[in-house]
């Protein structure tokens, strides 16, 4: 019997999986609060997490969701960025910002809107930091 060969994106997860919750799938599958099945499934036969489950690991881990999904950039990010949003937007470089984009044309839209989610987080810190630094105090 031939063994199934696993896609690029079943085996960044299962790195990440081996990394950070000691190879146990049923770990990360309890930090996201998802039933094991689906993280068995992206794994082994290749098929593709929703745009919700997506969000799911965004939001819960610190895989980075442009290196699970195309192989490219960081493994993981220094921290979720609802917690240091600001932080993030200040370490891209307009070279890995049009990289970003350049992989989002090539993803499936489940992904895509996965990935949107989490932009839209920095775009918010980003835009929140722009105002900050523009804003003339009135009272001096």
């Amino acid at each position: 019997m031939e063994k199934f060969k696993s896609t690029p994106f079943g085996e960044r997860l299962q790195i990440a999986i081996d990394e950070l919750y000691a190879g146990k799938k049923s770990h990360f599958a309890k930090a996201l609060g998802i039933d094991p099945s689906f993280v068995g499934s992206w794994i082994n036969t290749g098929s593709l997490p929703s745009g919700e489950k997506l969000e799911l690991i965004a939001g819960k881990t610190v895989i980075n969701l442009n290196w699970l999904l195309t192989g490219k950039g960081e493994k993981y990010i220094k921290q979720k960025p609802a917690e240091n949003a600001e932080e993030t937007v200040k370490d891209l470089t307009p070279t890995e910002i049009n990289e970003l984009v350049a992989n989002l044309n090539q993803l499936p839209a489940a992904a895509r809107d996965a990935l949107f989610a989490q932009a839209k987080t920095l775009a918010q810190a980003f835009n929140k930091a722009y105002k900050e630094s523009t804003e003339v105090d009135d009272g001096e």
